[in-house]
């Protein structure tokens, strides 16, 4: 029995090897790779419920973090919520 994605209805996979560290639910995979499934979808919803952050240094400006924004030591790198660039505060 083939599964499919609920959103984007691309044919999808469960194992028990793949599982959310944090949830501990398992991690839909694509069918023929068996990497976790990347779903269109649900990255467009994604953007469209970005969440914003106070700067922690008191700067007062709202910052967000993008999975695809991360530096060389692996670390989220602050994106400004004006300009979609690196935060700088001031």
């Amino acid at each position: 029995m083939t599964l499919y994605c609920n959103l984007c209805d691309e044919p999808i996979k469960f194992d028990d090897e793949h599982m959310s560290e944090r949830t501990g639910k398992k991690i839909p995979l694509d069918l023929e790779t068996d990497e976790p499934h990347d779903c269109p979808v649900w990255r467009s919803e994604q953007h469209k419920q970005r969440r914003y952050y106070s700067c922690r240094k008191g700067c007062g400006q709202f910052i967000y973090f993008d999975k695809n924004e991360r530096a060389e030591s692996v670390k989220w790198i602050p994106l400004s919520k004006e300009t979609g660039l690196p935060h700088e505060c001031q």
